[in-house]
């Protein structure tokens, strides 16, 4: 029970990310990326960001990271990071605060592991980098960081190179580099991409733990649904490169308000009951490149339900139910419709 005479207080979220739209410049011509991007996560809090290939969601974690190629800029929008806007940070404090207070998860450890380096070093440098400790502070923290990611044998793994650990083990050397000094955020970036099924389960279970542990902040980025429904607390669906709906996870898989999202659970859901040599479910087309993404719903040229009006008219974020948004002009009606119950919002988590 809150104490007589203390004022309500709402926590500041770990990450708010308010308006950002990014551009790529290629051949001479600029095209958005991202689109006007609006999402926040707690404290404690694990974010799910969905959708298919070249919707944004990489983009969007690199921009978080101030890790964007060159071609890449932002062109509006806020980052903040427990409050700090970091989109007006130099290089120099971004390397601050990279490893420090936000780190990432890369796709393929393989790729972003050193593969001249033992992996207990390439731990050690991140402590090094950020003082963190003396030489043998520093090494007695890697052995405890293996132990605690799962590496049996966490001294004779250290001293191992990338190419002598299996996908799964550098997987886990990159979560230990990843909280080597204990983040308030976690990026995940498609963490079990490639790995088998029981070693994917391994690695969830994992990041749970260390939310649970550490009440670590994660943005798990991935294209799979299926692990969407084992890890996230709330669900940010994206499509070329714009949020076209937020759910809590639960609301999300019983009541979905965008067809796009409904493809994407159909895909999935109907998958088992396919019979033998039949086809599985597809969402009709592909995501537009970023220089075919249409002026009104981008979504609109693969959509069952596209109406006259979704064509030239871009719908945004508009409230279905409380805690669940969807940009659609016409929302699947297990939900409702934003047109007469709505009020329009910019931020993902209200």
């Amino acid at each position: 029970m809150r104490p007589v005479g203390q004022a309500n207080v709402v926590a500041e979220p770990v990450l708010r990310i308010e308006d950002l739209s990014v551009c790529v410049e290629r051949d001479g011509r600029s095209n958005l990326a991202l689109s006007s991007v609006s999402l926040s996560i707690s404290n404690g809090e694990i974010v799910g960001i969905v959708g298919e290939s070249g919707c944004g969601k990489t983009m969007m974690a690199l921009a978080i990271m101030g890790l964007m190629a060159e071609n890449c800029r932002t062109v509006h929008g806020s980052i903040a990071l427990q409050g700090l806007e970091i989109t007006s940070l130099s290089a120099r404090s971004m390397r601050s605060f990279r490893g420090r207070r936000m780190s990432m998860i890369f796709q393929e450890p393989m790729v972003a592991l050193n593969p001249l380096m033992r992996v207990g070093r390439q731990v050690e440098e991140v402590l090094a980098i950020h003082h963190i400790g003396n030489r043998s502070e520093r090494r007695r923290r890697v052995r405890e960081l293996f132990a605690q990611v799962g590496l049996s044998g966490s001294g004779f793994r250290s001293r191992q190179y990338p190419h002598e650990l299996s996908g799964g083990m550098r997987q886990r050397v990159m979560i230990a580099v990843a909280l080597a000094a204990e983040p308030a955020l976690l990026i995940a970036d498609e963490p079990t991409t490639a790995l088998d099924a029981t070693v994917q389960a391994q690695i969830l279970d994992l990041l749970l733990d260390i939310r649970s542990r550490l009440g670590t902040s994660i943005l798990f980025v991935t294209h799979d649904m299926g692990v969407i429904a084992e890890v996230a607390d709330r669900v940010v669906v994206m499509y070329a490169g714009q949020v076209v709906e937020v759910a809590s996870v639960q609301d999300l898989f019983a009541r979905p308000g965008h067809p796009y999202t409904a493809g994407l659970l159909g895909s999935i859901t109907a998958a088992s009951s396919v019979p033998e040599g039949g086809d599985l479910p597809t969402i009709a087309g592909r995501v537009p490149s970023l220089e075919e993404i249409p002026l009104g719903c981008a979504f609109a040229p693969r959509c069952a339900k596209v109406q006259a009006h979704c064509i030239d008219n871009r719908p945004q974020l508009a409230t279905l139910e409380t805690g669940h948004l969807a940009a659609c002009w016409f929302p699947l009606p297990s939900v409702g419709d934003p047109r007469t119950s709505a009020t329009s919002h910019s931020e993902g988590g209200k």
